[in-house]
């Protein structure tokens, strides 16, 4: 026999096990919270959504009170996430290459004394 639970948002019942139910709540009785994987990621979009300008201070705040805990957990981000990344930016560029050049060939316009400068420079 599988032990099932009804969710209390979308009252569908599924299985007792980490698929349907990943968040874990030490003081309930199954160990579990009361919302499914599907209707939880549905609330912590709304969340973000509502108090998307809130957050983002408070992350920039972190970022500029932490800035080496910031660029440590950046950086093992990528490196844990490296290829997939990079595949989206690929696509990203892929999908937006006109856009992409004509900025390259704006800040060239713009900046062409610069880039001389630097060109001797170097």
């Amino acid at each position: 026999m599988i032990i099932t639970k009804t969710c209390r948002i979308c009252e569908n019942e599924y299985p007792l096990n980490e698929t349907f139910w990943p968040i874990r709540k030490k003081n309930s009785k199954d160990g579990f919270r009361g919302e499914c994987r599907k209707c939880a990621r549905k609330m912590s979009n709304e969340y973000r959504i509502q108090r998307k300008e809130r957050l983002g201070k408070d992350f920039k705040s972190w970022r500029e009170k932490h800035p080496e805990k910031a660029k440590e957990s950046g950086g093992k981000y990528y490196q844990k996430n490296k290829e997939r990344l990079l595949l989206e930016n690929k696509k990203r560029y892929e999908k937006n290459k006109d856009r992409y050049l004509a900025q390259i060939k704006e800040y060239r316009k713009k900046n062409k004394s610069e880039r001389a400068k630097r060109n001797r420079e170097w």
